[in-house]
């Protein structure tokens, strides 16, 4: 009786041991900045982006790129990259948002990809892709 007693005080300290173990594991992650690719419109002859930070730190060093690319026969090759300049901001505070737009003026006929990346120094990279269609300087995104 003793024995089956020992044995059964034994398995209770490895439960206990293996539940503190899995507490540790399914602790909370941590905090810090994460990037979102709200939502890429089209405009009269331009591709906007807008960019938030989700997450709960500054979002530092923040560089935005847009490529749209297509058309008929390939014409339509345009790419924006912003990691700031005298009166852009790379840092996105929690909870706010950056818009971005491409700078030349889109005109062309056909399909197109529209890619979206946005980086920061301390939080990962996030990449969307969507397919747009130009009509002449109308861009319209699916």
């Amino acid at each position: 009786m003793k024995i089956v007693y020992n044995r059964l005080i034994g398995y209770f300290i490895i439960l206990m041991f293996l539940g503190a173990t899995f507490s540790v594991v399914n602790a909370e992650p941590l905090a810090g900045p994460e990037l979102e690719i709200v939502e890429i419109t089209g405009k009269i002859g331009r591709v906007c982006t807008e960019i938030k930070n989700i997450g709960d730190e500054d979002a530092e060093k923040v560089v935005i790129t847009i490529s749209v690319k297509g058309g008929i026969f390939n014409r339509i090759n345009i790419s924006k990259t912003c990691s700031g300049c005298g009166h852009c901001n790379t840092t996105i505070a929690p909870n706010a948002s950056k818009i971005e737009c491409t700078d030349k003026f889109i005109l062309g006929l056909g399909n197109v990809e529209i890619t979206v990346t946005a980086e920061a120094e301390n939080a990962n990279k996030v990449t969307s892709t969507k397919n747009g269609l130009v009509f002449g300087f109308l861009i319209l995104i699916q």
